[in-house]
């Protein structure tokens, strides 16, 4: 128990430590004007987070934990009805990207919004796999996919940036870094 828990708090720091590096980071090598339109990007993919992080991966983490010999059905109505959600939420986010861009009085933000749509279907998929490993007490392997995300986002962010992508490189870094940890979420489950 106390180890699971060591794993699961040290993800976590390793989580915040690497948002913070990359704030810090993109702040100074942005500039104020780029670093807000990855401000606004990052918001409106933290709220498709957000809503996709509670109530499947909730379902899926209760269930699996009540029913371990229902592992894999559980996980399967997870998915279902996961990509499908997740999809028609990065779908709005594209399809609003134009309205959204206009009334910040930003049109610039249109094509960075559309490309970080990319991100929510990903984050679906892993959320549902984190929610069937903690609910089969696999904190070992949560945390493991924490840590894998947390650091690739910050180092993958960081280096199409420095790669002179600017924002639309680390928004790249971000749907990279998300898709990398849905595939190991996928493999470790």
């Amino acid at each position: 128990m106390k180890r699971n828990i060591f794993y699961l708090m040290s993800s976590k720091v390793i989580w915040v430590l690497s948002g913070f590096i990359i704030h810090v980071c993109l702040g100074r090598l942005l500039g104020p004007r780029l670093y807000g339109m990855f401000g606004v990007v990052t918001a409106f993919t933290s709220i498709g987070y957000l809503i996709l992080g509670g109530g499947v991966r909730r379902a899926v983490s209760k269930y699996t934990a009540a029913n371990p010999d229902l592992v894999e059905p559980i996980k399967t109505a997870g998915l279902k009805v996961q990509i499908p959600f997740s999809m028609a939420i990065g779908a709005a986010l594209a399809l609003l990207s134009k309205p959204i861009s206009s009334s910040l009085g930003d049109p610039d933000l249109s094509g960075l919004l559309k490309l970080a749509a990319l991100i929510i279907p990903f984050t679906g998929i892993l959320f549902v796999y984190v929610g069937s490993m903690e609910g089969s007490r696999r904190f070992g392997r949560t945390a493991a996919v924490s840590v894998t995300y947390a650091v690739s986002r910050a180092v993958f962010v960081l280096l199409f940036v420095l790669l002179g992508l600017k924002v639309r490189g680390a928004v790249i870094g971000l749907i990279l870094a998300t898709s990398l940890a849905a595939l190991m979420s996928r493999r470790l489950y």
